[in-house]
């Protein structure tokens, strides 16, 4: 009689064993497959995909940092013979301004005075930039300095005074670019961005630029993928 007690008691068990597994594998919808689940991360997938899109837009300069670098290029052999002379120029030039409050502040980054850091106060980084260009210029015609008899004073000078500043630009609030002969409109990450532009142009002056971005299904541009850059003429 013990002996039957016992065999059913353990029958009874490998029953409610057996449930629990089949329960676990298939009833359990957190370990089961899941065609809902698949269908959901094959859809997300293909919104991720990223497809590359390029052309160009007109940006508009808002402005300039305060922080420069000012850089004399001497490489134009009509001016090497002049290097000291303009060195000097420059030198005295820019003393000028930090005297009249235009300049905070300058740091020689050369041992022959040929780069500068400057921090400027009452002018912007084209005002300084158009500036010393007119007082080279000024300073070179009352010594009688001739740099060249075939280019002009003032493109040799502005060939030589070379002014990088970070230039805040303005996009359009939607762009449009091409992918392949396929035209997508779509919306910059952000409106004001901020690159080096050469020479330093008026505010106001439209930069034409090449984009390129990253974008996926719905239209959507990262931050990360979107790159612009100055079309020189």
């Amino acid at each position: 009689m013990k002996k039957e007690k016992l065999r059913m008691i353990l029958g009874s068990l490998f029953v409610i064993v057996i449930f629990l597994s089949a329960y676990a594998a298939f009833g359990n919808p957190s370990l089961a497959p899941n065609n809902a689940n698949n269908s959901s991360n094959a859809s997300s997938s293909n919104t991720s995909q990223i497809f590359f899109v390029s052309g160009n837009v007109n940006g508009s300069v808002v402005g300039y940092l305060n922080n420069i670098v000012l850089s004399l290029n001497f490489n134009k052999t009509d001016s090497v013979n002049y290097t000291t002379e303009l060195s000097g120029i420059v030198s005295n030039a820019i003393s000028s301004m930090q005297a009249s409050n235009e300049i905070s502040e300058y740091t020689p980054l050369s041992i022959n005075d040929t780069s500068y850091s400057i921090l400027l106060s009452n002018m912007s980084a084209y005002e300084f930039q158009q500036g010393l260009r007119n007082m080279v210029s000024n300073a070179l015609s009352s010594k009688n300095i001739k740099l060249s008899n075939n280019i002009s004073m003032s493109s040799i000078i502005n060939s030589i005074i070379i002014v990088n500043a970070t230039t805040r630009i303005n996009l359009p609030p939607k762009i449009t670019l091409n992918y392949s002969t396929q035209a997508v409109q779509v919306t910059p990450p952000s409106q004001n961005i901020s690159m080096s532009i050469e020479p330093l142009l008026p505010i106001g002056t439209n930069v034409p630029l090449h984009i390129i971005a990253g974008v996926n299904q719905n239209g959507r541009i990262s931050n990360s993928q979107f790159r612009v850059s100055e079309i020189n003429s």
